[in-house]
């Protein structure tokens, strides 16, 4: 048995709280991988979409280059958001707590959050393979920016959520 967990082990006995701490601590991380992960798949729109933007310029799609920029900028900023949102977790002493039936729904939230992304993603590469049909790709930019702004919403609603 090593040190360390022969010392967390004793805390754990004798140290009222210690265990439940431990918990929080694991879903805290838990529920910073989600959020890093989410803001990964985030940047890969952003990419997408920059990609496009460029082959924009290379086809001469210089009327729709202004559609681009909006839910370029939109993701950059939902991406911040998430990444540095507030953790799924209260420190030990702290005053205020959030009990594990609260953790577990924020993780869920999440986990929709992911599903919200993978669905922009797929809209991202939509319009890069619709770069020869203006009309195709006006619509699709349209849907794009009404789900980055559902985005955004949900984000903002998972911030309540904590605050709660």
């Amino acid at each position: 048995m090593s040190e360390k967990t022969g010392i967390q082990g004793m805390l754990t006995k004798y140290l009222p709280g210690y265990k439940g701490y431990l918990e929080e601590n694991s879903r805290r991380d838990e529920d910073k991988q989600i959020r890093e992960l989410i803001s990964k798949k985030i940047d890969e729109g952003i990419s997408n979409l920059e990609a496009t933007k460029l082959e924009m310029v290379n086809c001469l799609k210089l009327a729709m280059m202004g559609k681009i920029d909006t839910p370029i900028s939109k993701l950059m900023k939902n991406r911040d958001k998430i990444r540095f949102a507030t953790y799924g977790y209260t420190g030990w002493f702290s005053e205020k707590t959030i009990d594990v039936a609260k953790l577990e729904e924020i993780q869920g939230y999440d986990k929709s959050l992911y599903n919200d992304v993978e669905n922009i993603l797929g809209l991202c590469e939509d319009i890069k393979d619709s770069i020869d049909s203006d009309d195709e790709m006006k619509d699709l930019f349209k849907e794009l920016n009404t789900s980055i702004s559902n985005l955004n919403s949900a984000i903002s609603a998972r911030d309540d959520m904590m605050k709660e």
